[in-house]
């Protein structure tokens, strides 16, 4: 028997992304009008409370890592975001950033799937750190700045 097409996320983790998400917006927006408070305090609120709700965007969105058009969905999140940024939009425009690249970022994983990808990646990888210390970057910290150290 054929019914209608699986939901990619179910009911219940949409809701929790969308409630994240207003929670993340609500924050970014409210933040700074709040009072200060003590070190401590606000150490405690970033570790517990901050890092997972931004973190958890990504995890409610990863039945979407396998969607179709997900590349498109991304690019169309990327031009959402810089137009909320034109229209000093600030709070939305960082949400809407972490979604668009997380899907980026699913998208970018596919091409993983392959064993030549990564291992092409493995094999540039010690070839581009040579380049960034004999030529690069990190030879200009070392050299010219180490108080960076």
């Amino acid at each position: 028997m054929v019914g209608r097409a699986a939901a990619l996320l179910s009911g219940r983790r949409a809701a929790a992304l969308a409630a994240v998400i207003a929670g993340l917006v609500v924050w970014d927006a409210v933040a700074e009008e709040l009072p200060a408070i003590p070190d401590r305090l606000d150490l405690a609120l970033i570790a517990v409370v901050l890092i997972p709700a931004a973190f958890a965007p990504a995890w409610l969105m990863l039945p979407l890592r396998d969607a179709p058009r997900l590349l498109a969905a991304a690019l169309v999140l990327v031009t959402l975001a810089a137009v909320l940024d034109l229209a000093g939009l600030g709070a939305a425009f960082n949400v809407t950033k972490i979604v668009a690249l997380t899907l980026l970022g699913f998208w970018f994983l596919r091409l993983f799937d392959a064993v030549s990808w990564v291992v092409l990646v493995a094999a540039v990888i010690p070839w581009a750190d040579i380049v960034s210390v004999y030529r690069g970057p990190t030879r200009e910290v070392v050299e010219e700045r180490p108080g960076i150290f």
